[in-house]
Protein backbone atom coordinates (compact mmCIF):
# COMPACT_ATOMS: atom_id res chain seq x y z
CA UNK A 1 0.00 0.00 0.00
CA UNK A 2 2.80 2.32 0.83
CA UNK A 3 4.50 1.58 -2.51
CA UNK A 4 1.32 2.27 -4.49
CA UNK A 5 0.96 5.65 -2.75
CA UNK A 6 4.46 6.66 -3.83
CA UNK A 7 3.72 5.68 -7.42
CA UNK A 8 0.51 7.73 -7.41
CA UNK A 9 2.36 10.82 -6.20
CA UNK A 10 4.94 10.39 -8.95
CA UNK A 11 2.28 10.05 -11.62
CA UNK A 12 0.50 13.16 -10.36
CA UNK A 13 3.75 15.12 -10.30
CA UNK A 14 4.64 14.10 -13.86
CA UNK A 15 1.18 15.06 -15.08
CA UNK A 16 1.46 18.49 -13.49
CA UNK A 17 4.94 18.95 -14.98
CA UNK A 18 3.72 17.91 -18.45
CA UNK A 19 0.80 20.35 -18.30
CA UNK A 20 3.17 23.12 -17.17
CA UNK A 21 5.52 22.46 -20.10
CA UNK A 22 2.60 22.62 -22.55
CA UNK A 23 1.44 25.94 -21.08
CA UNK A 24 4.96 27.37 -21.17
CA UNK A 25 5.47 26.30 -24.79
CA UNK A 26 2.15 27.82 -25.77
CA UNK A 27 2.91 31.14 -24.06
CA UNK A 28 6.39 31.34 -25.67
CA UNK A 29 5.04 30.61 -29.11
CA UNK A 30 2.48 33.42 -29.06
CA UNK A 31 0.12 34.28 -31.88
CA UNK A 32 0.59 35.70 -35.37
CA UNK A 33 -1.35 38.73 -36.56
CA UNK A 34 -1.59 38.13 -40.30
CA UNK A 35 -2.54 40.89 -42.76
CA UNK A 36 -3.35 39.31 -46.12
CA UNK A 37 -5.94 40.90 -48.39
CA UNK A 38 -6.60 41.84 -51.98
CA UNK A 39 -8.47 44.94 -50.77
CA UNK A 40 -6.64 47.70 -48.81
CA UNK A 41 -6.65 47.24 -45.04
CA UNK A 42 -7.51 50.48 -43.20
CA UNK A 43 -6.02 51.06 -39.72
CA UNK A 44 -7.35 54.04 -37.78
CA UNK A 45 -5.58 53.53 -34.41
CA UNK A 46 -2.23 52.19 -33.26
CA UNK A 47 -1.67 48.53 -34.06
CA UNK A 48 0.16 46.92 -31.10
CA UNK A 49 1.92 43.57 -31.47
CA UNK A 50 2.43 42.09 -28.02
CA UNK A 51 5.50 40.29 -26.74
CA UNK A 52 5.89 36.74 -28.15
CA UNK A 53 3.30 37.55 -30.82
CA UNK A 54 4.30 38.44 -34.39
CA UNK A 55 3.08 40.53 -37.30
CA UNK A 56 3.06 39.03 -40.80
CA UNK A 57 2.06 41.09 -43.83
CA UNK A 58 1.74 38.95 -46.94
CA UNK A 59 2.60 39.78 -50.56
CA UNK A 60 0.25 42.13 -52.40
CA UNK A 61 -1.29 43.58 -49.24
CA UNK A 62 -1.81 47.35 -48.96
CA UNK A 63 -2.10 48.76 -45.45
CA UNK A 64 -3.55 52.28 -45.18
CA UNK A 65 -2.90 54.07 -41.87
CA UNK A 66 -4.45 57.34 -40.72
CA UNK A 67 -2.26 60.35 -39.93
CA UNK A 68 -0.06 59.74 -36.90
CA UNK A 69 -1.09 56.09 -36.53
CA UNK A 70 1.76 53.73 -35.56
CA UNK A 71 2.62 50.07 -35.62
CA UNK A 72 4.12 49.25 -32.20
CA UNK A 73 5.88 45.90 -32.42
CA UNK A 74 7.04 44.21 -29.22
CA UNK A 75 7.14 40.95 -31.17
CA UNK A 76 8.70 40.00 -34.51
CA UNK A 77 7.68 41.63 -37.80
CA UNK A 78 7.83 39.90 -41.19
CA UNK A 79 6.78 41.92 -44.23
CA UNK A 80 7.16 39.51 -47.13
CA UNK A 81 6.24 41.02 -50.44
CA UNK A 82 7.49 39.85 -53.81
CA UNK A 83 8.76 41.71 -56.85
CA UNK A 84 5.41 41.25 -58.60
CA UNK A 85 3.33 41.85 -55.45
CA UNK A 86 5.03 44.27 -53.05
CA UNK A 87 3.56 45.12 -49.66
CA UNK A 88 2.53 48.80 -49.40
CA UNK A 89 2.33 50.83 -46.18
CA UNK A 90 0.90 54.29 -46.81
CA UNK A 91 -1.11 57.06 -45.21
CA UNK A 92 -4.79 57.76 -45.80
CA UNK A 93 -3.75 61.41 -46.29
CA UNK A 94 -0.96 61.53 -48.92
CA UNK A 95 0.26 64.89 -47.61
CA UNK A 96 0.77 63.92 -43.97
CA UNK A 97 1.33 60.18 -44.25
CA UNK A 98 1.24 57.99 -41.16
CA UNK A 99 3.44 57.54 -38.06
CA UNK A 100 6.16 54.98 -37.24
CA UNK A 101 6.78 51.30 -37.35
CA UNK A 102 8.44 50.89 -33.91
CA UNK A 103 10.31 47.62 -33.31
CA UNK A 104 11.41 47.39 -29.68
CA UNK A 105 11.11 45.53 -26.40
CA UNK A 106 11.04 41.77 -27.05
CA UNK A 107 11.02 42.21 -30.83
CA UNK A 108 13.94 40.15 -32.17
CA UNK A 109 13.44 40.37 -35.94
CA UNK A 110 12.35 43.12 -38.31
CA UNK A 111 12.42 41.57 -41.76
CA UNK A 112 11.12 43.56 -44.73
CA UNK A 113 11.31 42.36 -48.35
CA UNK A 114 9.81 43.92 -51.46
CA UNK A 115 7.84 46.68 -49.80
CA UNK A 116 6.96 50.35 -50.30
CA UNK A 117 7.12 52.50 -47.16
CA UNK A 118 5.25 55.63 -48.21
CA UNK A 119 5.46 58.64 -45.86
CA UNK A 120 6.20 56.65 -42.72
CA UNK A 121 9.34 56.08 -40.65
CA UNK A 122 10.93 53.04 -39.05
CA UNK A 123 12.50 52.95 -35.57
CA UNK A 124 14.30 49.87 -34.27
CA UNK A 125 15.93 49.11 -30.92
CA UNK A 126 18.07 45.99 -30.28
CA UNK A 127 16.51 44.20 -33.23
CA UNK A 128 17.90 42.09 -36.09
CA UNK A 129 17.02 44.16 -39.16
CA UNK A 130 16.97 42.90 -42.74
CA UNK A 131 15.65 45.16 -45.52
CA UNK A 132 15.83 43.98 -49.15
CA UNK A 133 14.14 45.69 -52.09
CA UNK A 134 12.39 48.24 -49.88
CA UNK A 135 11.38 51.57 -51.41
CA UNK A 136 11.08 54.48 -48.97
CA UNK A 137 9.15 57.48 -50.25
CA UNK A 138 8.91 60.69 -48.26
CA UNK A 139 7.39 64.08 -49.03
CA UNK A 140 6.71 65.05 -45.39
CA UNK A 141 8.51 68.00 -43.83
CA UNK A 142 10.64 65.97 -41.44
CA UNK A 143 12.71 67.75 -38.80
CA UNK A 144 16.54 67.63 -38.91
CA UNK A 145 16.66 64.86 -36.27
CA UNK A 146 14.01 62.65 -37.89
CA UNK A 147 15.12 59.84 -40.19
CA UNK A 148 13.42 57.53 -42.67
CA UNK A 149 14.87 54.63 -40.65
CA UNK A 150 16.73 54.81 -37.34
CA UNK A 151 18.44 51.95 -35.52
CA UNK A 152 19.93 51.56 -32.05
CA UNK A 153 22.25 48.59 -31.36
CA UNK A 154 21.02 45.32 -32.93
CA UNK A 155 22.02 44.14 -36.41
CA UNK A 156 21.43 46.01 -39.68
CA UNK A 157 21.63 44.74 -43.26
CA UNK A 158 20.09 46.99 -45.91
CA UNK A 159 20.50 45.84 -49.50
CA UNK A 160 19.05 46.78 -52.90
CA UNK A 161 16.73 49.47 -51.49
CA UNK A 162 15.67 52.91 -52.70
CA UNK A 163 15.17 56.11 -50.72
CA UNK A 164 13.45 59.14 -52.30
CA UNK A 165 12.89 62.32 -50.32
CA UNK A 166 12.39 66.07 -50.55
CA UNK A 167 15.59 67.08 -48.73
CA UNK A 168 14.00 67.05 -45.29
CA UNK A 169 15.10 65.01 -42.28
CA UNK A 170 17.71 62.27 -42.72
CA UNK A 171 17.95 58.88 -44.38
CA UNK A 172 19.48 55.96 -42.44
CA UNK A 173 20.71 56.79 -38.94
CA UNK A 174 22.55 54.04 -37.05
CA UNK A 175 23.69 54.19 -33.41
CA UNK A 176 26.10 51.71 -31.75
CA UNK A 177 25.64 48.98 -34.35
CA UNK A 178 28.38 46.41 -34.97
CA UNK A 179 29.05 45.30 -38.54
CA UNK A 180 26.23 47.25 -40.21
CA UNK A 181 25.92 46.96 -44.00
CA UNK A 182 24.26 49.34 -46.46
CA UNK A 183 24.74 48.16 -50.04
CA UNK A 184 23.46 48.37 -53.63
CA UNK A 185 20.96 51.12 -52.82
CA UNK A 186 19.95 54.48 -54.32
CA UNK A 187 19.36 57.71 -52.35
CA UNK A 188 17.79 60.77 -53.97
CA UNK A 189 17.24 64.09 -52.15
CA UNK A 190 17.84 62.50 -48.76
CA UNK A 191 20.14 64.66 -46.52
CA UNK A 192 22.71 62.73 -44.45
CA UNK A 193 21.63 59.70 -46.39
CA UNK A 194 23.76 57.15 -44.50
CA UNK A 195 25.03 58.17 -41.06
CA UNK A 196 26.85 55.87 -38.67
CA UNK A 197 27.38 56.95 -35.04
CA UNK A 198 29.73 54.90 -32.85
CA UNK A 199 29.55 51.92 -35.21
CA UNK A 200 32.33 49.35 -35.71
CA UNK A 201 33.41 47.26 -38.72
CA UNK A 202 30.66 48.66 -40.93
CA UNK A 203 30.35 48.60 -44.71
CA UNK A 204 28.84 51.11 -47.15
CA UNK A 205 29.18 49.52 -50.58
CA UNK A 206 27.99 50.20 -54.14
CA UNK A 207 25.41 52.88 -53.43
CA UNK A 208 24.31 55.82 -55.56
CA UNK A 209 23.67 59.26 -53.97
CA UNK A 210 22.01 62.15 -55.83
CA UNK A 211 21.16 65.79 -55.04
CA UNK A 212 21.48 65.83 -51.25
CA UNK A 213 20.88 69.11 -49.42
CA UNK A 214 23.45 67.98 -46.83
CA UNK A 215 26.06 65.18 -46.83
CA UNK A 216 25.73 61.80 -48.50
CA UNK A 217 27.78 59.71 -46.03
CA UNK A 218 28.59 60.59 -42.40
CA UNK A 219 30.93 58.77 -40.01
CA UNK A 220 30.87 59.90 -36.38
CA UNK A 221 33.01 58.09 -33.79
CA UNK A 222 33.26 55.02 -36.02
CA UNK A 223 36.03 52.46 -36.47
CA UNK A 224 37.08 50.29 -39.39
CA UNK A 225 34.34 51.29 -41.84
CA UNK A 226 34.80 50.18 -45.46
CA UNK A 227 33.29 52.72 -47.88
CA UNK A 228 33.63 51.20 -51.35
CA UNK A 229 32.31 51.60 -54.90
CA UNK A 230 29.91 54.47 -54.12
CA UNK A 231 28.92 57.26 -56.52
CA UNK A 232 28.05 60.65 -55.07
CA UNK A 233 26.64 63.47 -57.22
CA UNK A 234 25.88 67.10 -56.39
CA UNK A 235 25.43 67.33 -52.65
CA UNK A 236 25.02 70.80 -51.11
CA UNK A 237 27.63 70.12 -48.43
CA UNK A 238 30.06 67.16 -48.41
CA UNK A 239 30.12 63.96 -50.34
CA UNK A 240 31.53 62.32 -47.21
CA UNK A 241 31.87 63.92 -43.78
CA UNK A 242 34.30 61.78 -41.79
CA UNK A 243 34.73 62.91 -38.21
CA UNK A 244 33.11 63.05 -34.85
CA UNK A 245 30.42 65.75 -34.61
CA UNK A 246 31.53 65.75 -30.94
CA UNK A 247 30.88 62.02 -30.54
CA UNK A 248 34.58 61.13 -30.86
CA UNK A 249 37.06 60.63 -33.69
CA UNK A 250 36.54 58.16 -36.53
CA UNK A 251 39.50 55.84 -37.06
CA UNK A 252 40.84 53.51 -39.71
CA UNK A 253 38.27 54.36 -42.36
CA UNK A 254 38.96 52.68 -45.71
CA UNK A 255 37.67 54.66 -48.70
CA UNK A 256 38.09 52.65 -51.92
CA UNK A 257 37.02 53.20 -55.55
CA UNK A 258 34.48 55.98 -54.98
CA UNK A 259 33.36 58.63 -57.45
CA UNK A 260 32.49 62.11 -56.12
CA UNK A 261 31.16 64.76 -58.51
CA UNK A 262 29.96 68.34 -58.10
CA UNK A 263 30.15 68.80 -54.32
CA UNK A 264 31.39 71.83 -52.32
CA UNK A 265 33.71 69.40 -50.52
CA UNK A 266 34.22 65.90 -51.84
CA UNK A 267 35.55 64.47 -48.59
CA UNK A 268 36.14 66.25 -45.29
CA UNK A 269 38.16 64.44 -42.63
CA UNK A 270 38.10 66.20 -39.29
CA UNK A 271 38.44 66.12 -35.50
CA UNK A 272 41.50 63.85 -35.22
CA UNK A 273 40.16 61.17 -37.55
CA UNK A 274 42.13 58.93 -39.91
CA UNK A 275 41.42 57.41 -43.32
CA UNK A 276 42.99 55.62 -46.26
CA UNK A 277 41.59 56.89 -49.57
CA UNK A 278 42.44 54.79 -52.61
CA UNK A 279 41.48 54.40 -56.25
CA UNK A 280 38.93 57.24 -56.18
CA UNK A 281 37.90 59.94 -58.65
CA UNK A 282 37.07 63.56 -57.78
CA UNK A 283 35.53 65.65 -60.56
CA UNK A 284 34.12 69.18 -60.65
CA UNK A 285 34.06 69.70 -56.88
CA UNK A 286 34.94 73.03 -55.27
CA UNK A 287 37.46 71.31 -52.97
CA UNK A 288 38.10 67.60 -53.39
CA UNK A 289 39.55 66.79 -49.99
CA UNK A 290 39.73 68.86 -46.80
CA UNK A 291 41.71 67.59 -43.81
CA UNK A 292 40.98 69.57 -40.63
CA UNK A 293 42.21 69.43 -37.03
CA UNK A 294 40.87 71.54 -34.17
CA UNK A 295 43.37 74.07 -32.88
CA UNK A 296 43.28 72.69 -29.33
CA UNK A 297 43.51 69.03 -30.36
CA UNK A 298 46.56 66.97 -29.34
CA UNK A 299 46.05 64.50 -32.22
CA UNK A 300 45.95 65.38 -35.89
CA UNK A 301 43.59 64.28 -38.63
CA UNK A 302 45.52 62.08 -41.06
CA UNK A 303 44.86 60.79 -44.58
CA UNK A 304 46.84 58.63 -46.99
CA UNK A 305 45.62 59.01 -50.59
CA UNK A 306 46.73 56.56 -53.27
CA UNK A 307 46.01 56.00 -56.99
CA UNK A 308 43.31 58.68 -57.19
CA UNK A 309 42.35 61.33 -59.75
CA UNK A 310 41.57 65.03 -59.21
CA UNK A 311 40.13 66.77 -62.26
CA UNK A 312 38.33 70.08 -63.00
CA UNK A 313 37.96 71.00 -59.33
CA UNK A 314 36.91 74.63 -59.08
CA UNK A 315 38.91 75.98 -56.12
CA UNK A 316 41.61 73.47 -55.19
CA UNK A 317 42.29 69.77 -55.07
CA UNK A 318 42.86 69.72 -51.33
CA UNK A 319 42.87 71.91 -48.24
CA UNK A 320 44.94 71.28 -45.12
CA UNK A 321 44.43 73.04 -41.78
CA UNK A 322 45.97 72.94 -38.31
CA UNK A 323 48.16 69.94 -37.51
CA UNK A 324 46.53 67.83 -40.20
CA UNK A 325 48.61 65.66 -42.52
CA UNK A 326 48.01 64.24 -45.98
CA UNK A 327 50.16 61.85 -47.99
CA UNK A 328 49.62 61.57 -51.77
CA UNK A 329 51.00 58.59 -53.70
CA UNK A 330 50.50 57.66 -57.37
CA UNK A 331 47.81 60.33 -57.91
CA UNK A 332 46.88 62.30 -61.05
CA UNK A 333 45.78 65.93 -61.24
CA UNK A 334 45.13 68.29 -64.12
CA UNK A 335 46.41 71.33 -62.20
CA UNK A 336 49.21 71.15 -59.64
CA UNK A 337 52.00 68.74 -58.88
CA UNK A 338 51.16 67.01 -55.63
CA UNK A 339 53.89 66.34 -53.12
CA UNK A 340 54.58 62.68 -52.44
CA UNK A 341 55.56 59.57 -54.36
CA UNK A 342 55.03 59.21 -58.13
CA UNK A 343 52.28 61.83 -58.52
CA UNK A 344 51.77 63.25 -62.01
CA UNK A 345 50.04 66.12 -63.80
CA UNK A 346 48.11 64.95 -66.87
CA UNK A 347 45.28 66.05 -69.13
CA UNK A 348 42.88 63.38 -67.96
CA UNK A 349 39.80 62.68 -70.06
CA UNK A 350 36.65 60.71 -69.34
CA UNK A 351 34.87 58.47 -71.79
CA UNK A 352 31.57 60.39 -71.96
CA UNK A 353 30.73 63.14 -69.48
CA UNK A 354 27.36 63.87 -71.12
CA UNK A 355 26.26 60.35 -70.29
CA UNK A 356 27.95 60.49 -66.86
CA UNK A 357 30.51 57.88 -67.86
CA UNK A 358 33.56 58.61 -65.72
CA UNK A 359 35.81 55.81 -66.90
CA UNK A 360 39.19 57.36 -67.59
CA UNK A 361 41.00 57.74 -70.87
CA UNK A 362 44.61 58.05 -69.77
CA UNK A 363 47.32 59.81 -71.76
CA UNK A 364 51.04 59.65 -71.16
CA UNK A 365 51.16 58.46 -67.57
CA UNK A 366 53.22 55.84 -65.73
CA UNK A 367 52.42 52.17 -66.25
CA UNK A 368 50.93 51.68 -62.80
CA UNK A 369 47.89 53.73 -63.82
CA UNK A 370 47.19 51.42 -66.74
CA UNK A 371 46.94 48.54 -64.25
CA UNK A 372 44.78 50.41 -61.76
CA UNK A 373 41.04 50.86 -62.06
CA UNK A 374 40.48 54.56 -61.49
CA UNK A 375 37.13 56.11 -62.23
CA UNK A 376 33.65 54.67 -62.17
CA UNK A 377 30.60 54.36 -64.39
CA UNK A 378 27.47 55.24 -62.37
CA UNK A 379 24.39 53.05 -62.45
CA UNK A 380 21.60 54.18 -64.72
Amino acid sequence: MKSNFRISKKVIFNCILFIGVIQLFSSCRGEAVVLDSIEPIHISEDLVINERDSLIIEAGTTVVLDTGVNIMAYGDVFIRGTKEKPVILKGSDPKYGWGNLWAKGECSNLNIRHAIIDNGEILSYKTNNLFKHVHFKNNKKLEWNEALARFWIGEVLIDSCRFDGVNRGEGLLLHDVEKPVVSNSVFTKVPDAVEYINCTDGKIINNHFLFMKDDAIDQNACKNTLIKDNRIFYTKDCGMELGSEKFGSSKNLKIYNNLIVGCPKGIILKESSSAIIENSTFYNNEISIAIETDADSTRASEAVITSSVFFSNKLKDFNLSGKSSIDFNHCITDSIQLKGKANVVSDVKFENLKEHNYNLILGEVPEFFEKTKVGYTPIQ
